[in-house]
């Protein structure tokens, strides 16, 4: 089954931007224990189909340097903030969780 899983997710995610408009801006944030390194096969897959995409590090995860035991959760939501504040302002913002 753990096989199976990506490419379920890619299959998801092909059928619901296939409708959206290549315009917009996809930030993609990593669960607990990750890294934006968890997007590397979707990032590509989705550039190429023509949607522009970000991945980001959560302070204290992947790259960032902030120690982990620094950082709470409003550490976290201050940089998703930061984040989408850079975009456009007209973008519409919806959130999708593929915890397991």
């Amino acid at each position: 089954m753990k096989k199976i899983l990506p490419f379920i997710f890619l299959l998801i995610i092909t059928a619901t931007l296939s409708a959206q408009n290549k315009q917009k801006t996809y930030l993609l944030v990593h669960g607990a224990w990750h890294g934006a390194w968890c997007w590397d096969k979707v990032v590509p897959f989705m550039t190429s189909k023509g949607y522009k995409v970000i991945a980001i590090d959560l302070p204290g995860h992947g790259k960032d340097t902030t120690h982990p035991a620094t950082v709470g959760f409003a550490d976290y939501v201050n940089k998703v903030t930061e984040v989408t504040q850079g975009l456009n302002a007209n973008h519409h913002r919806a959130w999708v969780d593929c915890s397991r």
